[in-house]
């Protein structure tokens, strides 16, 4: 048989090219993208239980920090809505006010003007859980009950040198200041045509009769030298007890006023109460009673004026009634609002306060171990209350 080399080339290069398109298909079908999901037999496999021991430690690290609200808050109760002021912490922390959930818990508030509603059981108590004193109040304003030394982990209230900040209001900042971080300058430019006003004198709505500051005898002596327009439960007239309607704002009288009171029944360090900060905006000078609480405010540069600012009555009065009688001078008080402060975005990084403020303290993994040892005292020696000593003086004319 005569050998022939272009038939056996030829019938070669024949099975290659059927082993290449055989290749080649089983290639197109079997392709993979990644978006291809496959299907086991048994598909209870997909499904998974993921726990605290599967996971371990980092469970903690993953969940929300629990925080319970043991008592009411003057009858009413928290719940996780609050969460929702708190940009970038929304998600992070649990609020509610369930007891059955004591032991679950990170932290545990007491407010403290309800104290005496009790405290919880002893025996539920977890090291590792925060124990927080809360409150908006001043001593004077909370009941005494008896409570263990080292009770108390953390502190939360208007104090500044609280372990958590909870204050009224907002955080007053330069524009320059707010520039630098990136916050939006505020608008609270007042029309010049809005500072003229219809009426002399101070005007206040007070509902507290008898203060411990003494706030009513200052208050009466400044009434001898200028007007001094009180209306409310405490009007000297009685017409003026209905002026303000329970539960209207009435921030149209007030702005008929040059000025308005907005002093503090009690004077306590750092205790600035909505007297100041729902009225900060009017168009009216706020009166307020001792400059020194106010120092950790940081108020605009010559927005507010205090009774403390003057040695006497008479001083104060003269210095107010010249301010009626020259505009520019009363103008002067309202500079400020042309761009040069502005208030921190509310509860944003860095200006945190009340329950977002708790909430970043306790993903904060650096925080030590620590107790205060008797809160009542701690909260009184820090809250620098004053009797009304220092209005008998300024009435007779002295200084403090």
């Amino acid at each position: 048989m005569r050998f022939r080399p272009a038939a056996v080339y030829r019938n070669l290069g024949l099975v290659i090219g059927v082993f290449f398109i055989f290749y080649l298909g089983k290639s197109i079908i079997g392709y993979d993208d990644g978006k291809h999901i496959s299907h086991p037999k048994n598909p209870k496999h997909l499904y998974i239980t993921v726990d605290k021991n599967r996971i371990d430690h980092r469970f903690d690290k993953l969940s929300p920090k629990r925080i319970l609200v043991w008592n009411s808050i003057f009858g009413s109760h928290v719940d996780n809505k609050v969460m929702l002021e708190c940009p970038g912490l929304s998600d992070r922390c649990i609020i509610d006010s369930n007891r059955s959930r004591l032991g679950l818990v990170d932290a545990v508030i007491i407010h403290a003007p309800n104290i005496d509603e009790g405290l919880p059981p002893a025996e539920m108590r977890k090291p590792s859980q925060r124990y927080v004193f809360m409150t908006m109040e001043v001593p004077d304003n909370i009941p005494k009950i008896s409570i263990p030394k080292h009770y108390f982990n953390w502190s939360m209230s208007h104090l500044h040198s609280s372990d958590v900040l909870f204050k009224y209001g907002g955080f007053w900042l330069t524009s320059k200041e707010a520039e630098l971080r990136g916050f939006k300058i505020g608008d609270y430019f007042i029309p010049e045509k809005t500072l003229r006003k219809s009426k002399s004198g101070i005007f206040g709505l007070v509902s507290n009769c008898a203060t411990s500051s003494k706030r009513e005898w200052a208050l009466k002596k400044l009434s001898t030298y200028m007007n001094v327009t009180i209306g409310g439960k405490c009007a000297w007239d009685e017409k003026m007890k209905e002026i303000c309607p329970k539960g209207q704002k009435c921030d149209s009288i007030f702005a008929e006023y040059p000025f308005f009171l907005a002093a503090e029944n009690t004077v306590c360090e750092d205790y600035v109460t909505e007297k100041y900060w729902e009225r900060n905006l009017f168009p009216s000078i706020p009166i307020v009673l001792r400059r020194s609480a106010y120092s950790n405010v940081n108020l605009p540069r010559q927005s507010v004026i205090a009774f403390d600012d003057f040695g006497s009555p008479k001083e104060m009065a003269e210095h107010l009634m010249s301010l009626e009688r020259n505009f520019t001078a009363y103008a002067e008080y309202f500079k400020w609002r042309n761009g040069g402060w502005t208030l921190a975005p509310w509860n944003t990084a860095g200006f945190r306060n009340g329950y977002c403020k708790l909430c970043e303290k306790l993903w904060d993994e650096e925080q030590p171990e620590s107790t205060i040892e008797d809160i009542y005292a701690w909260f009184q020696a820090e809250s620098r209350c004053e009797n009304g000593d220092w209005a008998t003086e300024w009435i007779q004319g002295g200084s403090s």
